[in-house]
């Protein structure tokens, strides 16, 4: 994949990452409930969370994000396409059932998913 490419695909990624955080990060704040001490007593995960770390774990099987251990990044065609799959099924079985917002965030994440996949196996 041509630097030029690799930058586009990561520019793209940290664009939905930073949407999907500020949803995130306002659903947390609309279904967790903190305590005196600051923490939280109702931790749940919702749908957008969820699909967050499905594409976090398939970028980073692309080489597309660094692993933080080791600050590298390897690429593993088989773990990107099963998480790729993976989404694509959520996405088929969840259907009629998501809002407008889950709706665009999974159909973008995997089309960006599908694109960088194509590019890195081309090489």
């Amino acid at each position: 994949m041509t630097n030029d490419i690799k930058q586009q695909n990561n520019n793209h990624i940290n664009e939905i990452n930073k949407n999907n955080i500020k949803k995130t990060a306002t659903d947390n704040t609309n279904n967790n409930t903190i305590n005196k001490d600051n923490t939280s007593k109702n931790q749940n995960i919702n749908f957008s969370m969820f699909i967050s770390s499905i594409a976090h774990q398939a970028f980073m099987a692309l080489g597309l994000l660094k692993d933080k251990k080791n600050n590298n990044t390897k690429v593993n065609l088989k773990i990107a396409k099963e998480s790729i799959d993976l989404l694509q099924l959520l996405k088929e079985k969840t259907k009629g059932n998501l809002d407008n917002n889950e709706i665009k965030m999974i159909d973008n994440i995997l089309y960006q998913l599908k694109i960088s996949f194509i590019n890195i196996n081309k090489q």
